[in-house]
């Protein structure tokens, strides 16, 4: 199976001086397959597109999370999906 994550629109705002610079990971039963901290975007609160497929195989829950970089302090999840993969 593979699979796209094309957006995601109106982020949660998570820091007070700052807009949102959004990330994802990518989780299937709980390891972690994709972090794209490294390509935060800037400012962004709407029309987040990750198009890398991922091959998954032998899998049953796929879990995206979406995070909030953040320079000094730690970053702070927006929100995540639970997949169940085998429903």
């Amino acid at each position: 199976m593979r699979f796209f994550v094309l957006q995601f629109n109106e982020l949660a705002k998570k820091d007070i001086f700052s807009g949102r610079d959004p990330y994802i990971k990518i989780l299937v039963n709980e390891k972690e397959i994709i972090n794209k901290r490294k390509n935060y975007q800037e400012d962004e609160k709407d029309c987040l597109r990750y198009k890398h497929p991922q091959e998954i195989t032998g899998s049953s829950s796929l879990k995206i999370e979406e995070w909030d970089w953040d320079e000094i302090f730690s970053d702070n999840l927006i929100g995540n999906t639970i997949i169940d993969l085998e429903d």
